[in-house]
């Protein structure tokens, strides 16, 4: 997958690229419900995702940080499907 459709879709989906290098998606609150990473650990650089191929992503969820495990997995799981 292209950097370029990484960067797009995750910003479609209302993800947005943290100082860390990884996309996340918050709640309402602002509250951090799960990252999207790039496979091999190299943090995502917005000024150079887009000349990147992207081998594979990682989805992370925080079971226990968030406060309702359930519907956040499967809000994850309806992002990643997007992704597929």
């Amino acid at each position: 997958m292209s950097g370029s459709e990484v960067l797009s879709l995750a910003l479609a989906l209302g993800m947005r690229l943290n100082r860390h290098g990884a996309f996340i998606m918050l709640d309402d609150d602002g509250k951090e419900l799960f990252t999207l990473e790039n496979r091999d650990a190299t943090p995502f650089n917005e000024a150079q995702i887009k000349e990147q191929e992207i081998l594979g992503i990682t989805f992370l969820l925080d079971v226990t940080a968030v406060p309702d495990g359930i519907r956040t997995f499967n809000k994850m799981s309806g992002v990643a499907k997007q992704f597929a």
